[in-house]
Order: C-alpha cells, then structure tokens, then sequence
C-alpha cells in the first residue's frame, strides 16, 4: 500500500505530531493514528481539560496519547518498552507520569501542553511499577512495585534533580500483595496501600516511612465484603 495515499479524513485528524522518533533512534514503523486504548489498566484515561481545549490523556500499550477531541490532533508519548502499567496525574492536569512493568523499566514525567518528557527515573524497581499517584502539590510521586517477596514503596521529590528516591521501603516478606497507591489529598505526609484483602495506613518524615497495620484488618468489619 502506498502510505502517501492513506485517506485518514474518516478520522477528523488534521495533525499527527510523534515526539519519539528522531534521527538517532530510526524506526521501521511510527505510529499514525490511534483508533483505541488499553482497557485493563486502571486509571490510564485522563481528562486534560483546561482553557477551552477539550483534551485528554489515554494509553495504548507502551505509548501515551493527548487527544484533542476539537481539532481531532493526536500526540505520541514514546519512551517505553514495555506495556504502560501505571499512570497519575498533577491536579492542574499540566503534568501527567507514565510507569511500565518488565526490564529496563521506567518511570517518566511528561509535560501535558508540550507533550515533551520533563523526567525519566530509570529502573525504579527491578520489575517496574504496578500503581503511581502525585500529592496534591504535585510535588512529589509514590509508586509501588510489581516485585514480591519483597515488594517495594518509594517516593520522588520532583524539585531534585537526582533519581534518586527520597524514601523507599521494603514490605516484610510474606506481606499480602498491594496492588494500589494513594496520597491523602489533605496530607501530603499520609498515604495509603491495599492489597485484596489487607490496608495498610503509612506517614513519611525526614526520609522514613512508617507503616500502621489495623490489627484486625478487614475481618473487624461486621459485613459482607468483596476484594479490594
């Protein structure tokens, strides 16, 4: 097929901007047009919204996608190997990070307007990343790991310019796996994980984490309840 006479009308696109391929990393194929997303990972859409401009942010496999539903312009985030696994957003939606499982594996800031890469961490964990979320000030980055025995948290300030977490903690072996992250949006000091059957509360400080385990954990709920 003769690429130049591709029809892409039917899609209303009128600009194919790709920010990954460049004289130093040639590609045989480059994508063109985007027609779906991943539906199996959590959170991986996001509204962009902002000024007039109806945008947001999907994933298809290893890429990020900024769709603007007006002009129907369409933006590759390109840098990853493997499958997209996890992804936060800033609250003012100008920042959006991106995080795979699988070797080589990394973590990248991404400015949302310029669509350009702010920050690559490198190998966060051995196996890479399974949840992320930002703090209220945008400041700072949780993730957990996919790695068990022993899985990891760790937290990136984004005002360093070293990789480098400010804190990381390993789970006690045998731990249940937790599956997903979240900031307290009051309190950028408190966090919290959860796995299918197991919460765990934790508050960071002058680089510590300190986890804080209910003892009875979900079985003191005098209720039918599902997994988490």
């Amino acid at each position: 097929m003769d690429e130049s006479k591709v029809d892409m009308k039917h899609s209303g696109a009128k600009e194919i901007v790709d920010y990954g391929n460049t004289e130093d990393t040639p590609e045989t194929l480059s994508p063109v047009w985007s027609a779906g997303l991943t539906p199996h990972t959590p959170g991986t859409l996001a509204y962009l919204t902002s000024n007039g401009k109806r945008r947001f942010f999907y994933v298809v496999g290893h890429t990020g996608v900024v769709s603007d539903l007006k002009t129907g312009e369409q933006k590759f985030l390109r840098g990853h190997t493997s499958d997209i696994t996890a992804m936060c957003l800033s609250k003012d939606r100008n920042i959006v990070v991106t995080a795979e499982t699988g070797p080589d594996n990394i973590m990248v800031f991404w400015d949302t307007k310029s669509c350009t890469a702010l920050k690559t961490i490198m190998s966060p964990f051995q196996e890479g990343v399974i949840d992320a979320d930002m703090s209220a000030d945008s400041r700072f980055v949780v993730a957990l790991s996919k790695d068990r025995n022993p899985q990891a948290i760790a937290i990136w300030d984004r005002e360093h310019t070293s990789s480098k977490p400010v804190v990381k903690i390993e789970f006690e072996k045998g731990h249940e796996f937790q599956h997903c992250v979240r900031f307290n949006q009051s309190n950028q000091l408190e966090l919290l994980t959860n796995g299918k059957k197991k919460m765990v509360f934790w508050s960071w400080k002058g680089g510590r984490l300190v986890p804080h385990i209910p003892r009875k954990g979900i079985s003191s709920i005098k209720a039918k309840v599902g997994w988490m």
